[in-house]
């Protein structure tokens, strides 16, 4: 690997990264070393804070806004990272968003869009980055699933986007099939109830509460819990983990 390759290792790619885990995940991954670039459409203010954020503690971080269901952005949000930084080591394909609805008021257009905004992404962003991963003959992927798709018994989210997270799940594990002896490594992290901006304004406290009551560590995750996961996946320490599913979800799902 060359130098140029070689810092491409510490490249990062983090999708939907604005707020939450993607947040989260940018932070752990500057605080490793990682040159980050986030990305996010919906809250370009509060990833541009982040950046400055990264900036202001010594790290280095950039904001790329662009439609991650386009393939031609998305190719565009590589390719900007390339330039910038010379490559990309890690890409962790966080974006993705739920709609709680019952099966009998799911419309076809809702299956369709919240497929296209959970699986899309991750398909396009992954397709954009593996030519040059396979030319560093180095990489790691990190996809971010749902202990949703996973653990019954719970109120479901919503059967499109259970099935679209246990997609994303089953297309790390073809991938890491296929890429193992490239260098690259592809693993999926499932959250399970994390205490994230969104999920804590959309809840009353008690209802929160009760919601981690139902957890066996009895608390909600952090946003950091899994952006370290993230940060561990990415790092040299996990260069013979691939084609797993790593359950961070407080024993909820303890048949993992």
């Amino acid at each position: 690997m060359s130098t140029t390759e070689q810092d491409a290792k510490h490249v990062a790619v983090v999708t939907g990264s604005a707020r939450g885990i993607g947040a989260a995940t940018c932070r752990a991954l500057a605080k490793g070393g990682f040159k980050v670039m986030i990305n996010d459409r919906t809250h370009s203010d509060e990833a541009r804070k982040l950046m400055t954020e990264i900036r202001d503690c010594g790290g280095t971080a950039e904001f790329h806004e662009c439609d991650l269901t386009i393939e031609e952005d998305v190719i565009g949000l590589i390719d900007h990272t390339r330039t910038l930084w010379g490559g990309v080591g890690v890409l962790c394909n966080n974006a993705g968003i739920n709609q709680h609805r019952e099966l009998s008021k799911i419309s076809r257009e809702d299956w369709i869009n919240i497929l296209n905004a959970n699986l899309l992404p991750c398909f396009l962003a992954t397709k954009a980055v593996l030519p040059l991963m396979v030319t560093q003959r180095w990489g790691r992927i990190i996809n971010i699933s749902s202990a949703s798709a996973y653990v019954a018994g719970q109120p479901c989210p919503g059967a499109h986007y259970v099935a679209a997270k246990g997609a994303v799940s089953a297309f790390g594990r073809c991938l890491a099939a296929d890429y193992a002896s490239s260098g690259i490594t592809v693993n999926t992290i499932a959250p399970g109830r994390v205490g994230t901006e969104r999920t804590l304004s959309i809840r009353s406290p008690e209802e929160t509460e009760r919601r981690a009551q139902q957890i066996p560590m009895r608390r909600l995750g952090q946003p950091a819990e899994i952006g370290e996961t993230v940060a561990f996946l990415a790092s040299d320490a996990a260069a013979f983990i691939t084609g797993q599913t790593i359950h961070v979800n407080g024993g909820t799902y303890l048949g993992a």
